[in-house]
Protein backbone atom coordinates (compact mmCIF):
# COMPACT_ATOMS: atom_id res chain seq x y z
CA UNK A 1 0.00 0.00 0.00
CA UNK A 2 1.34 3.41 -0.97
CA UNK A 3 0.99 6.28 1.50
CA UNK A 4 1.81 9.99 1.24
CA UNK A 5 2.34 11.71 4.59
CA UNK A 6 2.13 15.51 4.57
CA UNK A 7 3.88 17.15 7.51
CA UNK A 8 4.84 20.72 8.41
CA UNK A 9 7.78 19.55 10.54
CA UNK A 10 10.42 17.06 9.46
CA UNK A 11 14.07 18.13 9.34
CA UNK A 12 14.05 20.13 12.58
CA UNK A 13 13.07 17.49 15.09
CA UNK A 14 11.72 19.58 17.95
CA UNK A 15 8.32 17.97 18.50
CA UNK A 16 6.43 14.68 18.40
CA UNK A 17 5.00 15.04 14.88
CA UNK A 18 8.48 15.63 13.43
CA UNK A 19 9.84 12.59 15.26
CA UNK A 20 6.98 10.47 13.95
CA UNK A 21 7.53 11.62 10.36
CA UNK A 22 11.17 10.54 10.54
CA UNK A 23 10.48 7.22 12.24
CA UNK A 24 7.63 6.15 9.96
CA UNK A 25 9.94 6.17 6.93
CA UNK A 26 11.65 3.11 8.43
CA UNK A 27 8.51 1.09 7.73
CA UNK A 28 9.65 0.99 4.10
CA UNK A 29 12.53 -1.28 5.13
CA UNK A 30 10.29 -3.67 7.05
CA UNK A 31 7.97 -6.40 5.85
CA UNK A 32 4.67 -4.53 6.19
CA UNK A 33 3.83 -4.13 2.49
CA UNK A 34 3.65 -0.38 3.03
CA UNK A 35 5.56 2.35 1.22
CA UNK A 36 5.50 5.79 2.83
CA UNK A 37 6.74 8.98 1.24
CA UNK A 38 6.87 12.42 2.82
CA UNK A 39 5.72 15.83 1.58
CA UNK A 40 7.12 18.62 3.75
CA UNK A 41 8.16 22.27 3.75
CA UNK A 42 10.79 21.48 6.39
CA UNK A 43 13.56 20.08 4.19
CA UNK A 44 16.37 21.72 2.26
CA UNK A 45 16.32 19.41 -0.75
CA UNK A 46 14.14 16.58 -1.95
CA UNK A 47 15.29 13.01 -1.32
CA UNK A 48 14.59 10.91 -4.37
CA UNK A 49 12.04 8.19 -3.72
CA UNK A 50 11.16 9.26 -0.18
CA UNK A 51 10.84 13.01 0.54
CA UNK A 52 9.23 15.74 -1.57
CA UNK A 53 9.68 19.44 -0.82
CA UNK A 54 6.64 21.69 -0.44
CA UNK A 55 7.34 25.26 -1.56
CA UNK A 56 5.06 27.62 0.33
CA UNK A 57 3.80 31.03 -0.70
CA UNK A 58 2.13 32.74 2.24
CA UNK A 59 1.63 36.53 2.15
CA UNK A 60 3.35 38.18 5.10
CA UNK A 61 0.15 39.82 6.34
CA UNK A 62 -1.45 36.37 6.66
CA UNK A 63 1.40 34.67 8.56
CA UNK A 64 -0.78 34.13 11.64
CA UNK A 65 -3.19 32.10 9.52
CA UNK A 66 -0.48 30.25 7.66
CA UNK A 67 -2.15 26.90 8.31
CA UNK A 68 -5.13 27.98 6.22
CA UNK A 69 -2.90 28.79 3.23
CA UNK A 70 -1.01 25.55 3.73
CA UNK A 71 -4.10 23.41 3.23
CA UNK A 72 -4.59 24.51 -0.38
CA UNK A 73 -0.92 24.41 -1.34
CA UNK A 74 -0.29 21.00 0.21
CA UNK A 75 -3.33 19.52 -1.51
CA UNK A 76 -2.29 20.87 -4.89
CA UNK A 77 1.23 19.47 -4.54
CA UNK A 78 -0.08 16.12 -3.27
CA UNK A 79 -2.24 15.72 -6.36
CA UNK A 80 0.78 16.49 -8.56
CA UNK A 81 2.79 13.83 -6.74
CA UNK A 82 -0.01 11.29 -7.22
CA UNK A 83 0.69 11.29 -10.95
CA UNK A 84 4.11 9.72 -10.34
CA UNK A 85 3.53 8.05 -6.95
CA UNK A 86 0.00 6.68 -7.09
CA UNK A 87 -0.69 6.65 -3.35
CA UNK A 88 -3.83 5.04 -1.98
CA UNK A 89 -3.82 6.80 1.39
CA UNK A 90 -3.21 10.50 2.04
CA UNK A 91 -2.24 11.36 5.61
CA UNK A 92 -1.81 14.75 7.23
CA UNK A 93 0.35 15.00 10.33
CA UNK A 94 -1.78 18.02 11.22
CA UNK A 95 -5.47 17.44 10.47
CA UNK A 96 -6.15 21.16 10.16
CA UNK A 97 -3.73 21.49 7.23
CA UNK A 98 -5.40 18.55 5.50
CA UNK A 99 -8.94 19.90 5.58
CA UNK A 100 -9.04 20.70 1.86
CA UNK A 101 -7.70 17.27 0.96
CA UNK A 102 -10.33 15.69 3.21
CA UNK A 103 -12.95 17.31 0.96
CA UNK A 104 -11.51 16.06 -2.32
CA UNK A 105 -9.60 12.86 -1.53
CA UNK A 106 -11.76 10.09 -0.13
CA UNK A 107 -9.13 7.96 1.61
CA UNK A 108 -7.61 10.71 3.74
CA UNK A 109 -6.55 10.48 7.37
CA UNK A 110 -5.86 13.35 9.75
CA UNK A 111 -3.68 13.37 12.86
CA UNK A 112 -4.52 15.52 15.89
CA UNK A 113 -1.42 15.61 18.08
CA UNK A 114 -2.47 17.83 20.97
CA UNK A 115 -5.42 19.51 22.64
CA UNK A 116 -4.36 23.12 22.03
CA UNK A 117 -7.08 23.99 19.50
CA UNK A 118 -9.81 21.84 21.02
CA UNK A 119 -9.32 23.36 24.50
CA UNK A 120 -9.63 27.00 23.48
CA UNK A 121 -11.82 29.11 25.78
CA UNK A 122 -15.07 30.18 24.13
CA UNK A 123 -16.09 32.04 27.25
CA UNK A 124 -13.41 34.63 26.50
CA UNK A 125 -14.46 34.78 22.85
CA UNK A 126 -18.18 35.34 23.37
CA UNK A 127 -18.27 37.31 26.61
CA UNK A 128 -14.96 39.18 26.57
CA UNK A 129 -14.55 39.47 22.78
CA UNK A 130 -11.06 37.97 23.00
CA UNK A 131 -10.75 36.14 19.71
CA UNK A 132 -7.46 34.74 18.51
CA UNK A 133 -6.17 32.36 15.85
CA UNK A 134 -6.91 29.33 18.03
CA UNK A 135 -10.64 30.02 17.83
CA UNK A 136 -10.34 29.88 14.05
CA UNK A 137 -8.23 26.73 14.30
CA UNK A 138 -10.84 25.15 16.60
CA UNK A 139 -13.53 25.63 13.97
CA UNK A 140 -11.33 24.28 11.16
CA UNK A 141 -10.15 21.31 13.22
CA UNK A 142 -13.74 20.52 14.15
CA UNK A 143 -14.73 20.53 10.48
CA UNK A 144 -11.75 18.36 9.58
CA UNK A 145 -12.94 15.74 12.08
CA UNK A 146 -16.18 15.51 10.15
CA UNK A 147 -14.55 15.30 6.72
CA UNK A 148 -11.61 12.95 7.29
CA UNK A 149 -12.31 9.25 6.92
CA UNK A 150 -10.24 8.59 10.03
CA UNK A 151 -8.75 10.66 12.82
CA UNK A 152 -5.58 9.47 14.55
CA UNK A 153 -4.56 10.62 18.03
CA UNK A 154 -1.60 9.69 20.23
CA UNK A 155 -3.22 8.60 23.50
CA UNK A 156 -6.42 7.23 25.00
CA UNK A 157 -6.80 10.58 26.73
CA UNK A 158 -6.83 12.34 23.35
CA UNK A 159 -9.24 9.77 21.91
CA UNK A 160 -11.77 10.52 24.62
CA UNK A 161 -11.08 14.26 24.55
CA UNK A 162 -11.55 14.67 20.78
CA UNK A 163 -14.72 12.55 20.75
CA UNK A 164 -16.13 14.82 23.45
CA UNK A 165 -15.02 18.16 22.00
CA UNK A 166 -15.85 17.52 18.35
CA UNK A 167 -18.91 15.85 16.79
CA UNK A 168 -16.89 12.79 15.83
CA UNK A 169 -18.01 9.19 16.13
CA UNK A 170 -15.85 7.18 18.51
CA UNK A 171 -15.29 4.45 15.91
CA UNK A 172 -13.70 7.00 13.58
CA UNK A 173 -10.91 7.86 16.04
CA UNK A 174 -7.83 5.65 16.30
CA UNK A 175 -5.13 5.70 18.92
CA UNK A 176 -1.54 5.36 17.70
CA UNK A 177 1.11 5.43 20.41
CA UNK A 178 4.21 7.16 19.12
CA UNK A 179 7.58 5.48 19.30
CA UNK A 180 11.15 6.58 19.87
CA UNK A 181 13.94 6.01 17.38
CA UNK A 182 15.84 3.86 19.84
CA UNK A 183 16.10 0.13 20.49
CA UNK A 184 13.57 -0.20 23.31
CA UNK A 185 13.96 -3.99 23.34
CA UNK A 186 17.47 -3.53 24.74
CA UNK A 187 17.81 -0.19 26.55
CA UNK A 188 21.28 0.70 27.81
CA UNK A 189 22.15 0.37 31.47
CA UNK A 190 23.29 3.96 31.97
CA UNK A 191 25.29 4.52 35.15
CA UNK A 192 24.86 7.97 36.68
CA UNK A 193 27.92 9.41 38.38
CA UNK A 194 26.59 12.71 39.73
CA UNK A 195 27.72 13.87 43.17
CA UNK A 196 24.45 15.78 43.52
CA UNK A 197 21.17 14.82 41.76
CA UNK A 198 20.92 16.26 38.26
CA UNK A 199 17.38 17.28 37.27
CA UNK A 200 16.60 17.79 33.58
CA UNK A 201 13.74 19.89 32.15
CA UNK A 202 13.20 19.82 28.36
CA UNK A 203 10.34 21.74 26.75
CA UNK A 204 10.12 24.74 24.43
CA UNK A 205 6.83 25.88 25.94
CA UNK A 206 8.26 26.10 29.44
CA UNK A 207 5.18 27.73 30.99
CA UNK A 208 2.90 24.92 29.80
CA UNK A 209 5.63 22.55 30.93
CA UNK A 210 5.37 23.80 34.52
CA UNK A 211 8.93 25.08 34.84
CA UNK A 212 8.12 27.66 37.51
CA UNK A 213 6.32 25.02 39.60
CA UNK A 214 9.43 22.85 39.33
CA UNK A 215 11.73 25.69 40.40
CA UNK A 216 9.45 26.49 43.33
CA UNK A 217 9.60 22.84 44.45
CA UNK A 218 13.38 22.67 44.16
CA UNK A 219 13.67 25.71 46.43
CA UNK A 220 11.77 23.79 49.11
CA UNK A 221 13.59 20.46 49.17
CA UNK A 222 16.28 19.86 51.75
CA UNK A 223 18.82 18.28 49.42
CA UNK A 224 21.00 20.16 46.97
CA UNK A 225 20.28 19.58 43.27
CA UNK A 226 21.34 20.96 39.92
CA UNK A 227 18.72 21.88 37.31
CA UNK A 228 19.43 21.81 33.58
CA UNK A 229 16.89 23.57 31.36
CA UNK A 230 16.70 22.90 27.62
CA UNK A 231 14.15 24.25 25.15
CA UNK A 232 13.53 27.91 26.04
CA UNK A 233 15.43 30.40 23.87
CA UNK A 234 17.77 33.18 25.05
CA UNK A 235 14.94 35.70 25.42
CA UNK A 236 12.99 33.26 27.58
CA UNK A 237 16.10 32.58 29.67
CA UNK A 238 16.20 36.22 30.77
CA UNK A 239 12.55 36.05 31.80
CA UNK A 240 13.09 32.81 33.72
CA UNK A 241 16.13 34.16 35.57
CA UNK A 242 14.24 37.30 36.58
CA UNK A 243 11.49 35.14 38.06
CA UNK A 244 13.91 33.20 40.24
CA UNK A 245 14.06 35.04 43.57
CA UNK A 246 16.57 32.81 45.30
CA UNK A 247 19.99 31.65 44.22
CA UNK A 248 20.01 28.37 46.15
CA UNK A 249 19.58 26.25 43.00
CA UNK A 250 22.37 25.69 40.52
CA UNK A 251 20.75 26.22 37.11
CA UNK A 252 22.28 25.69 33.70
CA UNK A 253 20.51 26.83 30.51
CA UNK A 254 21.13 24.93 27.28
CA UNK A 255 18.70 26.84 25.04
CA UNK A 256 17.28 25.25 21.91
CA UNK A 257 19.31 22.12 21.18
CA UNK A 258 19.27 19.16 18.80
CA UNK A 259 17.61 15.85 19.60
CA UNK A 260 20.99 14.17 19.91
CA UNK A 261 22.11 16.71 22.52
CA UNK A 262 18.88 16.10 24.42
CA UNK A 263 19.73 12.39 24.48
CA UNK A 264 23.20 13.21 25.81
CA UNK A 265 21.66 15.22 28.66
CA UNK A 266 19.25 12.38 29.42
CA UNK A 267 22.17 9.99 29.75
CA UNK A 268 23.68 12.33 32.35
CA UNK A 269 20.53 13.25 34.31
CA UNK A 270 19.24 11.41 37.37
CA UNK A 271 15.72 12.82 37.18
CA UNK A 272 13.65 14.00 34.23
CA UNK A 273 10.93 16.38 35.37
CA UNK A 274 8.52 18.31 33.15
CA UNK A 275 5.50 18.88 35.43
CA UNK A 276 3.20 19.94 32.59
CA UNK A 277 -0.16 21.61 33.00
CA UNK A 278 -1.33 19.95 29.78
CA UNK A 279 0.18 17.19 27.68
CA UNK A 280 -1.44 15.02 25.02
CA UNK A 281 1.15 12.25 25.30
CA UNK A 282 4.68 13.15 26.44
CA UNK A 283 7.11 11.18 24.28
CA UNK A 284 10.07 12.82 26.06
CA UNK A 285 9.21 10.83 29.18
CA UNK A 286 9.65 7.60 27.19
CA UNK A 287 13.02 8.80 25.89
CA UNK A 288 14.16 9.74 29.39
CA UNK A 289 13.09 6.35 30.78
CA UNK A 290 15.13 4.69 28.03
CA UNK A 291 18.25 6.47 29.27
CA UNK A 292 17.63 5.48 32.87
CA UNK A 293 16.17 8.71 34.24
CA UNK A 294 13.68 8.58 37.07
CA UNK A 295 10.53 10.36 35.88
CA UNK A 296 8.62 12.85 38.01
CA UNK A 297 5.68 14.21 36.05
CA UNK A 298 2.04 15.22 36.32
CA UNK A 299 -1.22 13.33 36.28
CA UNK A 300 -2.59 15.10 33.18
CA UNK A 301 -3.48 14.18 29.60
CA UNK A 302 -1.69 11.15 28.20
CA UNK A 303 1.19 11.20 30.69
CA UNK A 304 -0.35 8.55 33.00
CA UNK A 305 -0.52 6.15 30.04
CA UNK A 306 3.18 6.66 29.40
CA UNK A 307 4.01 6.24 33.08
CA UNK A 308 1.87 3.12 33.61
CA UNK A 309 -0.34 5.26 35.83
CA UNK A 310 2.47 6.04 38.27
CA UNK A 311 4.05 2.60 38.49
CA UNK A 312 6.99 3.58 36.27
CA UNK A 313 7.64 6.91 37.96
CA UNK A 314 6.06 9.58 40.14
CA UNK A 315 2.85 11.42 39.19
CA UNK A 316 1.67 14.57 40.95
CA UNK A 317 -1.09 17.09 40.39
CA UNK A 318 -0.19 20.00 38.08
CA UNK A 319 0.90 23.28 39.71
CA UNK A 320 1.27 21.55 43.09
CA UNK A 321 4.84 22.22 44.20
CA UNK A 322 4.17 20.53 47.53
CA UNK A 323 3.47 17.19 45.86
CA UNK A 324 6.57 17.68 43.71
CA UNK A 325 8.66 18.18 46.85
CA UNK A 326 7.29 14.93 48.29
CA UNK A 327 8.10 13.06 45.05
CA UNK A 328 11.68 14.38 45.02
CA UNK A 329 12.14 13.43 48.67
CA UNK A 330 10.84 9.91 48.02
CA UNK A 331 13.27 9.53 45.16
CA UNK A 332 16.19 10.65 47.31
CA UNK A 333 15.37 8.70 50.47
CA UNK A 334 13.53 5.53 49.40
CA UNK A 335 16.09 3.40 47.57
CA UNK A 336 13.81 0.37 47.32
CA UNK A 337 10.95 2.36 45.75
CA UNK A 338 13.36 4.02 43.34
CA UNK A 339 14.67 0.62 42.25
CA UNK A 340 11.15 -0.78 41.87
CA UNK A 341 9.99 2.08 39.66
CA UNK A 342 13.17 1.84 37.55
CA UNK A 343 12.50 -1.86 36.88
CA UNK A 344 8.90 -1.15 35.87
CA UNK A 345 10.02 1.73 33.64
CA UNK A 346 12.43 -0.67 31.92
CA UNK A 347 9.43 -2.88 31.05
CA UNK A 348 7.11 0.02 30.20
CA UNK A 349 9.24 1.49 27.41
CA UNK A 350 8.93 -1.74 25.40
CA UNK A 351 5.29 -0.77 24.84
CA UNK A 352 6.51 2.09 22.64
CA UNK A 353 8.66 0.09 20.23
CA UNK A 354 8.89 0.91 16.54
CA UNK A 355 7.47 -2.55 15.78
CA UNK A 356 4.31 -1.76 17.75
CA UNK A 357 4.05 1.58 15.98
CA UNK A 358 4.43 0.02 12.52
CA UNK A 359 1.94 -2.77 13.26
CA UNK A 360 -0.74 -0.39 14.54
CA UNK A 361 -0.10 2.09 11.73
CA UNK A 362 -0.51 -0.67 9.13
CA UNK A 363 -3.82 -1.76 10.65
CA UNK A 364 -5.16 1.78 10.73
CA UNK A 365 -4.44 2.51 7.07
CA UNK A 366 -5.66 -0.92 5.94
CA UNK A 367 -9.02 -1.11 7.74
Amino acid sequence: MKVLLCTNAFLNITNGPAKFANIILDINRKNYNVEVRILTEDVDEEISGSVYKQHLKIPRIFRLLGQVFRMFQYHKRAMEIKKEFDFEVLIYNNALVGLWSAVWFKNSIGFINDDTNSSVSWKDAWFKFRWNKFHVFYILERISCILFRKIVVNSDYMKEHIAKKYPTSQHKIYRLYKSIELNVSDPPLVKKNNLIPLVLFVKNDYERGGLFTLIDALHKIDSKVKLIIAGPDAEAEAEIRSAIKKNDIEIEFKGIITQQKVYTLMQQADIFCVPSYKEAFGIANVEAMYFGCAIISTNVGGIPEVMDYGNAGWLVDPSDSGQLVKAFQEYMTNTELRKQKAELAYLQIKKFSMENLFTTFSKIISD
